[in-house]
């Protein structure tokens, strides 16, 4: 009775589970999956069961990882943690951290959780994106003050030569004018 409760509960806390909950063969087919599963992922449980969960994968790179990955839990029995994005029911990319566990004793041979992630990446990219137009605004911004102080000094360099040649001109002037107001004087 108690083990019943015990397995019953079980079944509960992973049905209710706010976590995409699925479990395992050793061959990496779906023995069963929870009701978030099934409402994110689409298709009911009936559709799912005993597909190998390398088939939602789109990547077939992913796909190789994921079965080697398989493997090397069942085999070392160690946790293992990655990420992984696939196809919700409507065509949207969603994105997981996926943690398996090998699970003892037990038909299933390993549990997988997939913890919802979209929007922390889906935020990261819009602050990617933020990140990329505010340094661009602030590059067009540096370049237009950079063309407006070029332009500023060649102005004042156009006056300091300018004002040199005002004074280079008053100075030969001026020694023109001098000699001969000291002739035009002793005359």
């Amino acid at each position: 009775l108690k083990l019943s409760n015990s397995e019953e509960q079980y079944r509960s806390l992973i049905e209710n589970s706010d976590e995409m909950i699925i479990s395992l063969s050793r061959e990496g087919n779906l023995i069963s999956v929870n009701a978030k599963f099934e409402e994110k992922v689409g298709n009911s449980r009936a559709e799912r069961r005993g597909l190998k969960v390398t088939e939602f994968i789109e990547n077939p790179h992913d796909r190789e990882h994921w079965e080697k990955w398989i493997q090397k839990t069942i085999e070392t029995g160690d946790k293992f943690e990655s990420t992984l994005s696939i196809y919700d029911a409507q065509g949207k990319m969603i994105y997981f951290i996926v943690n398996m566990v090998p699970i003892p004793n037990s038909d299933a041979t390993l549990l997988c959780t997939f913890s919802d992630v979209t929007e922390l990446i889906d935020a990261q990219k819009e602050l990617d994106r933020l990140h990329v137009q505010e340094r661009t605004s602030l590059e067009q911004l540096v370049s237009e003050r950079t063309q407006e102080l070029e332009f500023a000094m060649r102005e004042l360099l156009e006056r300091e030569k300018l004002a040199s040649l005002g004074s280079l001109v008053s100075g030969i002037a001026h020694e023109i004018n001098n000699p001969l107001a000291v002739i035009a004087g002793r005359t």
